[in-house]
């Protein structure tokens, strides 16, 4: 996979940047001359240069000032005139323009899942950001003699001296699937969070971090609220996806190949696809799953009703140790592997299917009121309890929503897994987490901090691991966490977003015929009134069953059937040599954050296993592929 690293020594001959190829951990190409003063290109794909996309998954492009070089990562578009991304912004700044407002504007007036970076000549100085939400993974590592910077948190941790395993990163990946915060799953390797710029003086190289979050900025701006927030965030979609449709894809042809957008029985890709029909668009839609699942029947049900083709993608078959190897490389190790390898798969279809580019409805659970989780008494008084979110001043631990958070958050290892040095490490785990968004965040309304900690400290590290995965095998993004449709879905009022009000009146308004079919739960994607009252019926019976399953599961167990091993469920993955020598003998037992008999009965493969130490098995396989990794990535001959 294609990974850019950039190094700042504090010589000029030491002074480096470069995208290293990872592919199969093959040495990366020739040196190439970037700019005067000694800033060097290792680049793996020569033969295009650097002022344009070397191939489908190096996405490099680059504007220069004189001495100043402004780079683009991943999948990026201007907000103001379409163009992919903004090279002209250089050259629209004047003079006097300091760099830490070059870049600010930059990111302001970008789209996408992207890493930006400033390099000027003059000044010796280097600033870094990622997208306004943190999509795209950029991490950093301090050394004694400088500051290396990539988009692989394995790269980084395998430059000597190796880097160990975060106790706490480790703990956070095993239980709730991704680190969270700046944490990664090494002790010493940082994540750029999107609240930041990460600046570093060349002279002296050490890294230095700027508050900057064009998102905090319309938070801070809410003074009251539009009673129709509609208008605006159709507008804000319809910019993104005409944006999109001009200049997106992997090639000039783009705009004449169809899309793909997921279509399910939920709320959060229905809207998309209204707009995108609102917009006439041309697209194609998927979902996946086995036939009986409703997301695939009402997906399928969708399309057809709409005319547009339609992909059912079926469930993942076991995955291979080469899908593994390749999904490893994609999640650089922070995310369960063995699952992305089945989407992975899913996408590598979309492209021998021939369509060129990918939309998800991921961050509208934020449109629905997601992320303020009001539990029971928001369903039965949502009006009231929707009001209280106006409020402000810092949220307690004690608020309702804050203590779901708490407990979405808690690590659910098995006990005993780990060292009691390694627990030690998890103490104070979500009240510090919220505590330290409280100390930015504690003026907003409410809602406004309960949208952060689903933001900050969750699908900037989840969704963005996964947007960033998906990235390098082909364009794939989703408009809901744009900069203009995030903002204006943020600033609604609250009332308008519960229980996905706002969400199914956008349904409703731009796509009638999408919001009068029933989703997963039985109601139609329209908000309720006296007159559909009978349509919501089937809400009750959803809800009974959810409850009745939630008992049952907990008090009433019955006669379940043999769990499976992993051994049955991976049989490709577990009966390959190399990977069975793994599980006999881990590396993790040699970390110290282990209690060793504990972990062997974990990893091994051929003991049966619930459904969630099937889960912690992938994620320790994972976690054991990335520590072997390391010796790999340790033997290229990085230019650094």
């Amino acid at each position: 996979m294609n990974h850019f690293f950039l190094w700042i020594g504090q010589s000029s001959e030491k002074i480096s940047f470069g995208t290293a190829l990872l592919d199969h951990f093959k040495t990366p190409g020739p040196v190439s001359r970037l700019g005067g003063n000694g800033w060097n290109l290792c680049h793996a794909a020569q033969k295009n240069g650097l002022g344009a996309y070397a191939d489908n998954r190096t996405h490099v492009l680059k504007t220069e000032l004189g001495n100043k070089h402004l780079l683009w990562f991943g999948h990026a578009w201007s907000k103001t005139d379409g163009a992919r991304p903004p090279l002209s912004i250089l050259n629209q700044c004047a003079d006097d323009t300091t760099n830490t407002r070059l870049i600010e504007m930059a990111r302001e007036n970008t789209n996408g899942v992207f890493a930006l970076i400033l390099i000027d000549d003059t000044k010796r100085e280097v600033l870094v950001c990622a997208d306004s939400i943190g999509s795209f993974q950029v991490y950093h590592r301090s050394f004694a003699d400088g500051v290396a910077i990539s988009n692989s948190s394995a790269l980084l941790s395998a430059l000597p001296p190796r880097s160990n395993l975060d106790p706490l990163g480790v703990q956070e990946l095993c239980s709730n699937a991704v680190a969270n915060e700046d944490r990664t799953t090494w002790q010493d390797v940082r994540k750029l969070r999107a609240a930041n710029l990460l600046q570093v003086d060349c002279s002296r190289p050490k890294v230095s971090l700027i508050r900057h979050r064009p998102l905090l900025d319309s938070l801070d701006g809410i003074t009251g609220y539009q009673a129709d927030p509609l208008p605006a965030l159709f507008e804000a979609m319809s910019d993104v996806l005409i944006t999109l449709q001009n200049h997106g894809g992997r090639s000039a042809e783009f705009r004449d190949l169809p899309w793909v957008a997921d279509l399910t029985g939920g709320n959060d890709s229905r809207a998309l696809v209204a707009a995108i029909v609102a917009n006439h668009i041309k697209v194609a839609s998927t979902v996946s799953g086995s036939p009986d699942d409703p997301d695939v029947r009402i997906g399928e049900h969708l399309a057809k009703m709409l005319g547009i083709p339609h992909f059912t993608r079926g469930e993942p078959s076991p995955v291979s140790s080469a899908q593994f190897f390749e999904a490893l490389q994609l999640t650089d190790g922070e995310y369960d592997a063995i699952e992305y390898a089945g989407v992975a798969e899913v996408h590598h279809q979309h492209i021998r299917d021939g369509l060129q580019f990918s939309l998800n409805g991921s961050y509208g659970e934020l449109g629905r009121g997601h992320a303020w989780r009001l539990g029971l008494t928001g369903m039965l008084f949502p009006d009231s309890v929707a009001a209280t979110l106006t409020r402000r001043g810092p949220l307690s631990l004690d608020h309702p929503s804050v203590a779901r958070w708490n407990q979405m958050f808690t690590l659910k290892n098995p006990e005993g897994l780990f060292s009691p040095s390694a627990y030690a490490c998890a103490t104070d785990y979500f009240p510090g987490m919220f505590k330290r968004l409280l100390s930015y965040a504690g003026h907003l309304p409410w809602h406004a901090q309960l949208d952060l900690i689903h933001a900050d400290l969750r699908m900037e590290r989840w969704q963005g691991r996964l947007l960033s995965n998906t990235g390098q095998i082909w364009p794939a993004v989703s408009p809901w966490g744009f900069q203009e449709p995030l903002t204006q879905v943020l600033i609604a009022c609250p009332t308008m977003r519960r229980n996905g009000l706002l969400t199914r009146a956008f349904t409703l308004a731009y796509a009638p015929v999408l919001a009068q079919e029933p989703l997963y739960t039985g109601n139609p994607a329209m908000p309720f009134s006296l007159k559909n009252a009978h349509r919501f019926l089937p809400l009750i019976p959803y809800f009974t069953g959810r409850a009745t399953q939630k008992i049952q599961s907990r008090f009433l167990p019955g006669n379940k059937a043999a769990e499976p091993s992993a051994l049955e469920r991976q049989p490709l993955l577990c009966t390959d040599r190399e990977i069975m020598n793994w599980m006999s003998e881990p590396l993790l037992a040699e970390t110290g954050l282990f209690e060793r008999d504990r972990l062997l009965l974990a990893i091994s493969p051929d003991r049966p296993q619930s459904e969630r130490m099937h889960q912690l098995w992938r994620r320790l396989l994972t976690l054991e592929a990335g520590l072997r990794q390391q010796a790999d990535i340790d033997g290229l001959n990085l230019k650094y």
